[in-house]
């Protein structure tokens, strides 16, 4: 298991398959006065427009932060995370654990990856991932609605012609 000792908390909601996992360990997890969108790299998952919401939110002071109900590393590996849910108009909150999908050579994030030791990008992933019931579910999202998700504010979306 990358990253030392395993976790108390196993969210049962979401749990692993037979990826290998790894963990956030003390001290890795940035604080948030650190929060920058040059944080956010792509990894093997064509989820670049949750990315792109995510870089454009770390742009704005504390609207990552608004989103941790869990703001400080956890021991426990247990995090709550706040996501807008449109359909029933209120915040749903997400739990999940700090165990994340890796690849099993070299031990390298599966999805979203950081460009150091920032946490922040990997638990709002995993989060929105549940959020949407899969990683896969991910794959080809809409920035309008991750941004809708990620803030709780509706959103428009303009479709120009070309003339």
């Amino acid at each position: 298991m990358f990253g030392g000792k395993k976790s108390a908390y196993q969210d049962p909601d979401f749990r692993p398959n037979e990826v290998s996992l790894a963990q956030v360990q003390q001290g890795e997890l940035d604080r948030p006065d650190t929060v920058r969108a040059a944080d956010i790299t792509q990894g093997g998952l064509g989820d670049c427009p949750l990315l792109s919401a995510l870089a454009c939110l770390a742009t704005r002071a504390g609207a990552v932060e608004k989103l941790f109900l869990t703001p400080e590393y956890n021991e426990d590996g247990r995090y709550q995370v706040r996501l807008w849910e449109k359909q029933n108009r209120r915040y749903r909150e997400i739990t999940i654990d700090d165990q994340i999908p890796v690849w099993r050579q070299g031990g390298q994030p599966c999805f979203a990856r950081p460009t150091g030791n920032e946490a922040w990008v990997l638990l709002l992933e995993k989060a929105v991932a549940k959020f949407v019931g899969s990683y896969h579910f991910l794959n080809g999202s809409n920035a309008s609605w991750a941004l809708e998700a990620l803030t709780g504010h509706y959103t428009v979306v303009f479709l120009l012609d070309r003339k």
